[in-house]
């Protein structure tokens, strides 16, 4: 055809019907066919082959009988200058990121490749890097425990100990004019020496902490010499296929990326970052997929700490035992979808009525400020595993009724304990160092001082000054005055002691019965009651741990 021809059959027409009320404008030009109609009023709808256009001098409404499908196949821009109203008679369901279904069902066609058995990525990234033994939650996996473990750091402990010990009391001490034997503690037979850093063993730590004493977790389990924690022991490194945890992770992940994971992200579409789902309620869930991989890992033994005061044969120690140690697992960084961000400039409020509010997750929760409150009427916080409550400066805890501590075990203070007003204790204490008062109100006890011999002279320095009798004279048949002799230690008295009164005692032969006698009686058992000895009147003579008696 020429273009001539062709010239020929291109329109250049157009066709206007005016009213009154509006107009009706059509155009047949070639490649410009448009179709316009307007009102009187300026409101016009314009329908061209690039744009449809309309504009609404005044108010706009639409009235649908039935349904009403829109579609869009590009980009949708709506911008309202005044108020919005929108009701639903029923559901309104907002679907945002996606077009079809098959890309929502995407995201659990990958949750499933990270979980199928070949691959368990989420369980391989929660195992500890080390073979410590312990395990993950929530849908987590054990750890193995393959090595050893340390040495008890118990046996670190140096107590600071006395170790006299009373030997005898071997003859009853003279006093005379050549000397005082009293005074010199010359019949006493004894060891005495400063206190001294003794060194504490296994056997130690058992008798202290094991079936006779604490009963703590980690001796009954472990003996005394291994540590009953996991910290510091020699353990494995976790490796899969030969290869050191991390590097098998990384290179599963590109294997994956490679030959699964990228055809599946391709079906997941670009979008997604948003889904809201609305019926009598609000409700909105943000993700295709919820992710309930492991969030933490937990060894039981994991980290040893100091928890109670113990007494041995060798004085005072500090026994370690036990707490669990929780980490963190990266499960969350890599997942496919689910994250919602809100950033507000100034405050932020809920008010929620008597329903309540709940926030909970499967993975952690962290609230900060620059201060916080916590109030109501009931609260109560609970660690299922560990509890720590810390301040840098000081930790107040204020109560105008009553402040109560329960547990089975001691409470072990780190420092020193002061106690502003009155102690009362409902059983036995022992105490390693030095006991410091003012003054003591206590039963008497009506005691005992050990025998004396005590010689003596005539009250009289000169020969014949000093009748003391008279004595019958056999050769000259009179009685002849009898006169005492100046000289000392003439007169021995008979061995005799004194009542005295004093606070009720009991004294051991050395500081080691002492130790021994108070383990044997259950100070290191946890929760048991030591009531205290009744008084007796009598003399006081040094015990051995062999003298105790069963407690009731």
């Amino acid at each position: 055809m020429s273009e001539e021809q062709t010239e020929e059959l291109e329109y250049k027409n157009e066709y206007i019907l005016n009213q009154r009320g509006g107009s009706l404008r059509i155009d047949n030009s070639t490649d410009k066919e448009s179709v316009q109609l307007s009102h009187r009023s300026g409101s016009n709808v314009n329908m061209t082959n690039v744009t449809n256009s309309e504009f609404a001098a005044n108010n706009k409404q639409v009235t649908i009988t039935n349904d009403n499908f829109h579609t869009v196949g590009g980009d949708e821009t709506t911008f309202v200058s005044g108020d919005v109203f929108k009701r639903t008679g029923s559901n309104t369901h907002n679907y945002h990121g996606y077009k079809s279904d098959s890309e929502i069902s995407a995201f659990s066609e990958w949750k499933s490749i990270m979980l199928d058995e070949e691959n368990q990525i989420p369980q391989t990234t929660s195992l500890f890097d080390i073979l410590r033994g312990g395990f993950s939650e929530p849908n987590g996996v054990p750890t193995p425990l393959v090595g050893e473990r340390a040495t008890n750091p118990t046996l670190n402990n140096k107590p600071i100990s006395l170790n006299n010990e009373f030997q005898a009391y071997y003859k009853i001490p003279i006093v005379s004019s050549v000397g005082d034997e009293v005074s010199q503690y010359i019949p006493v037979l004894g060891q005495v020496g400063s206190a001294v850093q003794m060194a504490v063993t296994p056997e130690d730590i058992v008798k202290a902490a094991g079936l006779s004493g604490s009963k703590a977790k980690g001796v009954l389990k472990y003996g005394g010499l291994a540590s009953a924690s996991t910290e510091g022991g020699q353990w494995q490194e976790t490796a899969l296929n030969e290869k050191p945890k991390g590097e098998f992770i990384a290179d599963k992940l590109v294997e994956m990326q490679e030959e699964k994971l990228s055809e599946v992200e391709e079906k997941m579409g670009d979008g997604g970052s948003e889904i809201n789902f609305y019926k009598k309620s609000v409700g909105e869930v943000v993700g295709a997929e919820f992710n309930d991989f492991p969030s933490i890992r937990v060894d039981m033994e994991g980290r040893s700490q100091p928890v109670e005061k113990l007494l041995t044969d060798k004085g005072i120690i500090t026994n370690y035992d036990s707490i669990p140690v929780i980490e963190r697992v990266d499960n969350d960084s890599a997942f496919a979808c689910g994250e919602k961000n809100v950033t507000v400039g100034n405050r932020y409020s809920v008010k929620v009525g008597s329903g309540g509010y709940s926030i909970r997750s499967t993975g952690g929760i962290t609230i900060a400020g620059t201060y916080v409150d916590i109030s109501g009427k009931d609260v109560k916080i609970n660690g299922a595993y560990n509890l720590h409550l810390g301040g840098e400066n000081g930790v107040e805890i204020a109560s105008k009724e009553n402040i109560t501590i329960r547990t089975n075990r001691q409470i072990f203070l780190q420092g020193s304990v002061g106690i502003h007003k009155n102690l009362i204790a409902g059983s036995a204490a022992y105490v390693g160092g030095e006991v410091y008062c003012h003054h003591i109100t206590a039963p008497l006890e009506v005691q005992q001082t050990a025998d004396t011999a005590v010689y003596g002279k005539f009250a009289t320095n000169n020969k014949r000054t000093l009748p003391i009798g008279e004595v019958f004279n056999q050769v000259s048949k009179t009685w002849d005055i009898v006169y005492a002799y100046p000289n000392p230690d003439l007169i021995v008295a008979e061995p005799h002691s004194h009542h005295f009164n004093n606070i009720p005692l009991r004294l051991m032969k050395s500081d080691e019965d002492l130790r021994k006698i108070a383990q044997s009686e259950g100070i290191n058992q946890h929760g048991a009651t030591i009531p205290p000895l009744s008084v007796y009147h009598e003399r006081k003579r040094p015990w051995v741990a062999s003298d105790a008696q069963p407690l009731p």
